[in-house]
């Protein structure tokens, strides 16, 4: 459903490894999404893998979500992402209120 601005409530991206192999069509179907809802939620509980790219992927969703005043909600991480991103001092990309 859309809103008077004629974005989307929210959406929900339900995602795969975040590895090198896949970025690029990540990075553009997320790009999309941002641009067209309020609120975007990406569900990582099917993330197995996650390389330096993947982690270049969340950051920059962060960014342009906050760049567009958009709320990103990252959900269901799984231990092994947490303790990846607190070991590289990102652990502010799976807080629900930056």
């Amino acid at each position: 459903m859309c809103n008077a601005d004629g974005l989307l409530q929210r959406i929900v991206i339900k995602e795969g490894d975040l590895t090198i192999i896949t970025a690029h069509t990540q990075h553009e179907l997320l790009l999309e999404v941002i641009a067209m809802a309020k609120e975007i939620e990406i569900d990582l509980c099917d993330v197995v893998e996650i390389d330096a790219a993947g982690v270049q992927l969340l950051i920059t969703a962060r960014i342009e979500s906050d760049r567009l005043g958009r709320h990103l909600l990252l959900s269901n991480a799984s231990d092994v992402m947490i303790s990846t991103l607190e070991a590289r001092g990102l652990s502010r990309l799976l807080e629900t209120d930056a």
